[in-house]
């Protein structure tokens, strides 16, 4: 059995310990369009910030790859793949023929199609080469500006200001981490931030980046110039999809999957931020584009690839992070509150406390934290146990929840 994964980040890693746990013996080929090993995006802000070094954000070595009896090739893009002949296609002539497939090729960060965009100094934050090149260039940086109030925008701008960069966040819409936090969470942390020198502009968009060869500044629209040597895109990403542009393998979004991880086309299976899989809440397909779900997605995604049937029972949203000196955590539904929604919350800014609950028809379906995290798991599983609410009160305070 030949099994080939394209992609080498989350999805990848756990596919290949889903695979070896049911078959210790089937060959098994990694393809990364990055030059090393395994690492977690999520440290790359902490690269940028001098708090780790490269070796530090590793989390799957070369040794790893050797007992798993992985061939790892690196530094190579699938280009094409041939879903009748069972055979991909690299940007550079090679082929590898498979009988199972997985896409975990993630996703890429979307820029916006605007005047300076390509211009040097202008970056996404979404690989190891990126957190590397930003370091490089900060000793000829004063000040940065962050396009987007989005969960990779907050840490990059966290770890700029930590680094003794001068940064102002751009936001288009009114609120900051929106699609995490509520109107009175968002504010409360959007506070800390500017208690820590971190600047912000609501309701902004940028028009153009402006420079030569290298970025002087950026065009708002109101027609205001910001000077500023480095400009970081945070604007959301669009999965790398494109290998798969001219097949019969249903894309939406992202790359659609069932319940097993495997698309329309047999023995072709995506996991991770390139997956449109079930989401748990929706009862659609979606993709949410965190690390936990990759994990999982990839190890039931190998489990299936191996021969032995698992079922993923669909993604809940959940992000919990440290940000401007505060632990924030958010889980399941924190989207607007219609008719159909209840709020019940606790706020105690004195005591850097904010606590939500989102109740639907009885039923937990979401909750927002800042400040005290510490129920965020317990509440996640009851979520995920359709449990009826009985006292809200008690279940807004850490470790006195009731439900049934």
């Amino acid at each position: 059995m030949k099994h080939v994964i394209i992609g080498n980040s989350a999805a990848a890693v756990k596919a290949v310990e889903g695979i070896r746990s049911v078959d210790k013996e089937a060959s098994i080929t990694v393809i990364g369009s990055e030059d090393c090993e395994a690492y977690s995006p999520i440290l790359t802000t902490y690269l940028i910030a001098g708090q780790l070094s490269v070796a530090e954000t590793i989390y799957r070595d070369f040794h790893w790859y050797q007992q798993q009896n992985v061939d790892l090739v690196l530094n190579t893009l699938v280009t094409k793949v041939d879903v009748e002949a069972k055979e991909i296609f690299a940007v550079d002539g090679r082929s590898w023929k498979y009988n199972k497939l997985l896409v975990a090729t993630g996703a890429s960060p979307s820029f916006p199609d605007i005047p300076g965009i390509d211009l040097q100094g202008v970056f996404g934050i979404r690989t190891l080469q990126d957190a590397m090149a930003i370091k490089c260039l900060l000793p000829k940086v004063e000040k940065a500006v962050v396009i987007g109030g989005g969960l990779v925008s907050c840490k990059a701008a966290e770890a700029l200001q930590k680094a003794g960069i001068q940064v102002e966040i751009l936001i288009s819409s009114q609120r900051l981490l929106s699609q995490m936090l509520s109107k009175e969470p968002a504010s409360f942390v959007q506070q800390q931030a500017e208690e820590q020198g971190i600047t912000f502009r609501m309701g902004t968009n940028v028009i153009a980046i402006v420079g030569k060869e290298h970025v002087e500044g950026v065009h708002l629209e109101n027609g205001e110039i910001l000077d500023c040597q480095l400009v970081i895109v945070g604007k959301g990403v669009q999965p790398n999809v494109r290998m798969l542009a001219h097949t019969t393998v249903e894309i939406g979004y992202g790359i659609k999957v069932g319940c097993n991880l495997e698309t329309n086309v047999p023995d072709i299976y995506a996991a991770g931020d390139v997956a449109q899989a079930p989401d748990f809440l929706s009862g659609g397909q979606e993709v949410n584009a965190i690390w936990p779900i990759a994990l999982e997605q990839g190890y039931l995604a190998g489990i299936n690839m191996a021969g032995r049937a698992a079922v993923y029972a669909g993604g809940l949203k959940r992000n919990t992070l440290n940000i401007f000196g505060l632990k924030v955590a958010s889980v399941g539904y924190t989207g607007p509150i219609i008719d159909a929604y209840q709020v019940y919350a606790i706020e105690k800014r004195d005591k850097r406390v904010i606590r939500q609950l989102i109740v639907k028809q009885g039923q937990l379906v979401g909750a927002i934290m800042v400040g005290d995290i510490r129920d965020i798991g317990v509440i996640a599983s009851y979520i995920t146990q359709k449990k009826k609410v009985v006292d809200v009160k008690k279940l807004l305070y850490p470790s006195k929840i009731h439900l049934v």
